[in-house]
């Protein structure tokens, strides 16, 4: 890019200007997402579940994300002296790590449904694996997303609408009313941004 290039400034000034707005959304979306699965986590574990026996001996040390390590590299530091603190801490690949298959007898089979007030299970909570999984999914894409903007890289040939309802999807799973919160307080704002996409800018089908 230089400056006698003005079709690639309008993109990297949009590029920059869509990601900020996106920041409040996807922030409150890491935030209920990790509060539902410590709720989650304290029915199963009780108050101190970072700290729990039964719960750390069920948590993988293997491949590319340790939980292990984890969770006992963040309850080691001296600060963190209780489970709220402790979950400001964690990596959002904990908690994907979290919705797993490998806790569904432990946690999901029994406090899905309490934790996920907004997700529709049609009335039939024996499908807990597959809302799961469809979670963990959008979860992932998600956490993608955040990572890209993050480390300022291009998202202007995004289908960034779809991005958005992804967001608000996760968010909405979580509560509702947090969800029309959200909406009600930047949903307008990412919209606009949206709306003054560049011409010469390609969208992603």
């Amino acid at each position: 890019m230089t400056p006698d290039d003005p079709i690639a400034l309008d993109l990297y000034t949009w590029n920059s200007l869509v990601s900020a707005v996106f920041l409040p959304p996807l922030q409150i979306c890491e935030i209920a997402i990790r509060n539902a699965v410590s709720q989650a986590l304290t029915l199963t574990h009780g108050r101190r579940w970072p700290w729990d026996h039964n719960f750390i001996s069920g948590l993988p040390d293997r491949g590319k994300f340790k939980a292990k390590s984890e969770v006992q590299k963040v309850t080691n530091k001296k600060y963190i002296k209780n489970t709220g603190q402790l979950v400001a801490e964690m990596k959002l690949a904990f908690w994907e790590n979290m919705l797993t298959s490998r806790h569904d007898e432990r946690v999901w089979n029994h406090h899905l449904v309490s934790v996920m007030p907004g997700y529709s299970f049609a009335n039939d909570s024996s499908k807990i694996a597959m809302a799961r999984d469809e979670i963990r999914g959008k979860l992932e894409r998600m956490r993608k997303f955040r990572n890209r903007i993050a480390h300022h890289e291009p998202i202007f040939n995004r289908a960034l609408e779809d991005d958005y309802r992804l967001v608000m999807d996760l968010i909405g799973f979580c509560s509702p009313a947090t969800r029309r919160w959200a909406e009600t307080n930047h949903g307008e704002q990412v919209r606009k941004v949206l709306r003054a996409r560049p011409d010469v800018c390609p969208i992603a089908r």
